[in-house]
């Protein structure tokens, strides 16, 4: 269970809006054990999505910008609530469960490969 980019369709997983997890095959490029996140994004429409995340943990890179991580939140999500939560609310990392984000992190090694299919 994940969570993906807030213009990919939670059911189909397609890009429909300005902001979408990119797709197809990555290697894992870079990976931290915590990071604060934060960013500004100006989109097509005029809106302007700004986030400032603390101590996002266990970070793998795929693609410039984009890593797989524990989901960003101030509070843990497990794997199931992940799937309860029923949106996307990213900004084009992946997202996973904080139970699993450890575990992840610690099997992936630099130069993974990844396939991204949301």
């Amino acid at each position: 269970n994940v969570v993906v980019a807030e213009g990919n369709d939670n059911v189909t997983g397609e890009c429909v809006g300005m902001m979408c997890t990119p797709t197809g095959d990555f290697n894992v490029w870079q990976k931290l054990p915590s990071q604060d996140m934060s960013g500004t994004l100006n989109l097509a429409d005029g809106t302007v999505e700004t986030w400032d995340v603390k101590d996002v943990g266990f970070v793998n890179y795929f693609s410039s910008g984009c890593a797989i991580h524990r989901i960003a939140t101030q509070t843990p999500y497990t794997d199931a609530q992940i799937q309860a939560l029923g949106e996307n609310t990213s900004h084009g990392c992946v997202g996973i469960g904080w139970d699993m984000a450890e575990w992840f992190y610690n099997w992936c090694n630099m130069g993974t490969s990844v396939h991204i299919q949301v």
